[in-house]
């Protein structure tokens, strides 16, 4: 077999890796570099010419960096991924009014340890927990060899397989030192905390993708303070089948059109006319909320503090990876609560595997040769491995 990291092995994101054994040429991925936070988002320039002709594409998750060029992919190109993500997929595009990606070629749905094959590949999907639900790492097998590939995972559940020639590992912790909080259950104890102690609203920040954090702040939530989600997080959790997750009050915090066939204004104007919803505004009657916040709200928040809503009293949850501060409407948004008083806690956990969990999956595994991608330096995997052979070129033949 030969593998050809055509990207991905000094940067996090953009992981687009192609395997081939002289009969069947696969894709693990195809994903588009992440935009730098505190610039202009800018076309990815990848020449998809250069993955040459790929008989499948096996997506691990969603999130941009690993699914951002699926469409540029030609209509044959069969793909294989898990129920989460493609019904993710769809939901955001249909929300945006963007074309399908998953529209007009072949979708295999990939069932958790049950092997599909393509041509002389045979493919076994092994579910991950990552901060994109239904992540997935592939074990791709042909002519007696063994791939390991991991997408991104926090942890694999004690998974162990063997027979592994090469592991091609996410290494995005790497480089960064340890977390307050090492795990989903560390954030919840911390949530509770906050939600017990304070005495008017939480305002959270942090993505609408990571639903297992949404899970976590509604496990913390002990005293059953009404939860408001606005209409893009309502739309996701109906659709990905969490009903448990959806609260009563959801708000539309930006104008809508009764006139356009657009998903987004007719979810809210369907919970708009069903009493499902209310403005942004409905805060203010609600000093007990927690109030799913994004940056992009800077505007309607300015107006719910200029016609005189209190915050003071209120706590700032900050649950994304702290770089984005930098993102220039994340900055004015805090710069708006901490005018106030209202200072950020930072309560998160990474959605990638540290060190020892890399560890722990290289023990497990036992692979004769590895290779890392996804991180900001690579070169540091070496230190982590023993006397594993460490893969530093982007074309290995197995």
């Amino acid at each position: 077999m030969q593998v050809d990291i055509l990207r991905g092995k000094d940067h996090i994101g953009g992981n687009i890796i192609k395997v081939t054994d002289g009969e069947t040429a696969i894709l693990l991925d195809c994903g588009a570099m992440l935009p730098e936070i505190d610039q202009p988002k800018v076309e990815d320039t990848f020449d998809i010419s250069r993955i040459g002709k790929v008989a499948a594409i096996f997506l691990s998750h969603h999130h941009g960096d690993h699914a951002g060029l699926l469409e540029k992919l030609p209509p044959e190109v069969d793909l294989f991924t898990s129920a989460e993500t493609k019904t993710f997929m769809d939901l955001v595009d249909t929300f945006l009014g963007k074309p399908l990606r998953t529209i007009g070629r072949n979708i295999h749905i990939l069932s958790d340890n049950q092997s599909v094959k393509v041509g002389s590949f045979e493919v076994t999907p092994v579910g991950v927990k990552h901060s994109a639900e239904g992540s997935i790492m592939f074990i791709v097998r042909s002519g007696g060899k063994g791939i390991l590939y991991t997408g991104d995972y926090k942890t694999t559940e004690g998974f162990k397989t063997s027979g592994i020639d090469l592991m091609i590992t996410e290494g995005t912790m790497l480089t960064r030192n340890g977390q307050a909080y090492p795990d989903e259950e560390a954030v919840e104890i911390a949530l509770k905390k906050v939600m017990t102690e304070t005495k008017g609203r939480i305002f959270v920040l942090q993505s609408s993708a990571n639903i297992p954090r949404i899970h976590s702040i509604a496990n913390a939530n002990v005293n059953s303070r009404p939860l408001m989600q606005d209409v893009f997080l309502r739309y996701i959790l109906e659709g990905m089948g969490h009903k448990v997750l959806i609260s009563r009050y959801a708000f539309v915090w930006h104008r809508f059109s009764v006139n356009t066939e657009k998903p987004c204004d007719l979810l809210a104007k369907r919970l708009h006319d069903s009493r499902e919803a209310s403005t942004f505004g409905a805060i203010a009657k609600l000093p007990q909320a927690i109030v799913f916040l994004r940056s992009s709200m800077l505007s309607a928040m300015k107006k719910l503090i200029n016609n005189g809503i209190n915050i003071s009293n209120d706590a700032f949850i900050f649950s994304i990876w702290r770089g984005y501060e930098k993102d220039p409407k994340t900055a004015a948004l805090l710069k708006l609560f901490a005018e106030h008083g209202v200072l950020p806690q930072y309560i998160h956990t990474s959605g990638h595997a540290d060190k020892r969990q890399i560890q722990e999956l290289i023990q497990n595994v036992n692979p004769a040769r590895i290779a890392c991608v996804h991180s900001e330096d690579t070169s540091m995997i070496s230190e982590i491995v023993g006397n594993i052979l460490v893969e530093k070129g982007e074309r290995i033949v197995l």
